[in-house]
């Protein structure tokens, strides 16, 4: 098993190899990934292409949905088919087959299935023809801010569900991986809704090339004349079967206690207030004086800054991701420092932030990098809070004294997780009958 699974690993590289060596995708941005390989013990430092990698890892988790977000003419739909090619082994004209393109007009015959004229207008039987978007394993939604409201939830179906229905047939959708491009600066386009884009595990900000970027660009074989070569361009490296494999191979990726306790800090973190629910409560918000007079709103909070909370479905994705690049790396678990890089991947399509902060110098509205600047917020007081694990660890084994809650209290005064949650959960472990169960 274990050859098995480096000839795939080794595969999924060459098919990130193939696409930057012979210029299919140019963007020279890297996700540094820091990780501890299997059998060795220094920590090791690597990056991976940020766009085309993102991509790539998307395919290693199942029933995955990925966002790629970005102006027209940044190559999103283009790097998506080619992939889809390289990593199921379908010919480029099959994939394409499969793309669903966005517009106004988009109904749900066009969309998910049609009726067979014949069958209903000679027996009035009601035969279901089911389209190739809805059949296929690579499925690519092209511009999805232009579908109308009732498309999206006609798509929130098999993303929440994993089934489409149409008349009285049902369509499972077990197995595939989906890809959506949307043009935020487009005109005539919907919004997605929050519930609607909590659906898509993971995005990527698709940004305009450099110099360096465009002359390689400008140097490459010309697509237009030569269209591509799927034998050596554009070759089948993986299949399928392979891609279930390499899915039940990284969910059998371990994660660290400490890496557990920090994405659901994280999850905690963009969430968390001392005065509201946010996930109940739209007013007051942080843009029209929520946070006013409030003990922990300072610059170096998180939960001054975040509008909408994330879900439980973002700290589940944020686990599959993480534990598929620790696999992809071939690291012996799933760390911190693979989730901070994950994180801002998972959580920056998802929330919404106060509009005062994200416009502020160095972000001017970018929500990624945003999105990365909390999330280091998020880790630099996760790093602080390592006495109240080892109290809260007290308080499990039934050992904490009343010192130990008083000395917790006190961390809480500058911390909003442990004033939430931590001094509550020792208080329960810190019942009388808790305690008597724990030292039988």
């Amino acid at each position: 098993m274990s050859s098995r699974n480096e000839q795939l690993r080794d595969r999924v590289w060459n098919v990130i190899g193939t696409v930057e060596s012979r210029g299919l995708f140019v963007h020279s941005e890297d996700l540094p990934i820091r990780y501890n390989p299997a059998g060795g013990s220094k920590t090791k430092k690597s990056s991976l292409p940020l766009i085309v990698g993102t991509c790539v890892l998307n395919a290693l988790v199942p029933r995955s949905a990925m966002l790629l977000v970005g102006g027209h003419g940044g190559g999103k739909t283009t790097l998506i088919k080619l992939l889809g090619r390289m990593m199921t082994g379908s010919s480029i004209d099959e994939v394409e087959e499969g793309i669903l393109h966005g517009h106004p007009q988009l109904t749900e015959e066009k969309m998910v299935a049609t009726l067979k004229p014949g069958p209903l207008m000679k027996e009035g039987k009601e035969v279901v023809v089911w389209r190739r978007f809805v059949t296929g394993f690579w499925k690519i939604l092209d511009e999805i801010n232009r579908l109308t409201p009732h498309a999206q939830n006609i798509l929130l179906s098999m993303l929440a569900e994993g089934e489409l229905k149409y008349y009285d047939e049902v369509k499972k959708c077990e197995e595939y991986c989906l890809y959506a491009t949307m043009n935020p600066s487009d005109s005539g386009t919907f919004d997605l809704a929050p519930p609607f884009l909590d659906r898509f595990g993971i995005a990527v900000p698709i940004t305009m090339p450099s110099v360096d970027d465009l002359e390689l660009i400008l140097a490459s074989r010309d697509e237009k004349l030569f269209g591509y070569d799927e034998l050596w361009q554009v070759p089948a490296i993986l299949e399928v079967e392979d891609l279930l494999t390499i899915w039940n191979l990284a969910d059998k990726m371990p994660v660290t206690s400490e890496a557990s306790e920090f994405m659901r800090a994280l999850v905690r973190e963009f969430g968390a207030c001392i005065r509201v629910d946010k996930s109940q409560v739209q007013d007051p918000n942080i843009d029209s004086g929520l946070c006013d007079g409030c003990h922990f709103n300072t610059t170096k909070s998180v939960c001054n800054k975040v509008l909408i909370p994330l879900s439980v479905r973002a700290a589940k994705d944020l686990n599959r991701y993480s534990k598929a690049t620790a696999w992809l790396f071939g690291a012996s678990e799933a760390n911190v420092e693979i989730v901070k890089s994950v994180a801002p991947l998972v959580f920056w399509h998802r929330t919404r932030f106060g509009r005062d902060e994200i416009a502020k110098s160095p972000f001017y509205g970018d929500r990624f990098q945003f999105t990365k600047h909390l999330v280091e917020l998020a880790a630099a007081r996760f790093a602080k809070r390592e006495a109240a694990f080892t109290l809260i660890e007290k308080f499990k084994h039934g050992k904490a004294s009343k010192e130990d809650l008083t000395e917790l209290r006190e961390m809480s005064k500058s911390d909003l997780l442990v004033k939430l949650d931590y001094v509550r959960f020792a208080k329960e472990l810190n019942r009388s009958a808790y305690v008597k169960m724990v030292r039988r």
